[in-house]
């Protein structure tokens, strides 16, 4: 019975070691995804909960934003590097200065960057790129930008607002 086996030594490990191989990387591919997902979901949840903030105060919107988007005592302060944030904000006027928009309000090499006059302009376009870096580099570069925007009625300004 022995002899029987003893020809097939080492044929088990091999297919381990070769079945594991891509087991790893389908691992690391799904851990990489998950994360990309839950950065993703608090960058939504810090635009949007910055932008409400925001909108219902009076003043200089743009550092209310930074303010609110770099807090510390945030959910999503403990997950997201602050510094990693480029914000802009579109102000605009009326809905047909909305329906003509063709390019977002991109930071470029500022952090903050803010387009249109923010005075009499009901409507604004927040947008928020963040830059992550990935988990594992065997799928992406190495960094990765998420960008979200949200289109904000400016509570104080918005007895400008006309249809």
């Amino acid at each position: 019975m022995n002899k029987m086996l003893r020809p097939q030594s080492g044929v088990a490990t091999i297919e381990f070691v070769l079945g594991l191989i891509p087991f790893w990387l389908l691992v690391c591919a799904w851990v990489e995804m998950s994360y990309v997902s839950y950065i993703s979901g608090l960058t939504d949840l810090a635009l949007a909960e910055s932008s409400r903030v925001v909108k219902k105060r009076d003043g200089d919107y743009m550092n209310q934003f930074r303010r609110s988007i770099k807090s510390n005592g945030s959910l999503w302060s403990e997950f997201l590097d602050t510094s990693k944030f480029k914000v802009s904000i579109h102000y605009i006027t009326d809905l047909k200065m909305l329906k003509s928009i063709t390019a977002a309000c991109k930071t470029g090499d500022d952090k903050f960057k803010e387009c249109g006059v923010k005075n009499n302009s009901p409507i604004a376009i927040y947008r928020v790129e963040y830059e992550y870096d990935p988990i594992f580099n065997y799928f992406l570069t190495d960094e990765q930008l998420l960008v979200r925007e949200s289109i904000v009625i400016q509570e104080y300004e918005r007895d400008a607002f006309k249809f």
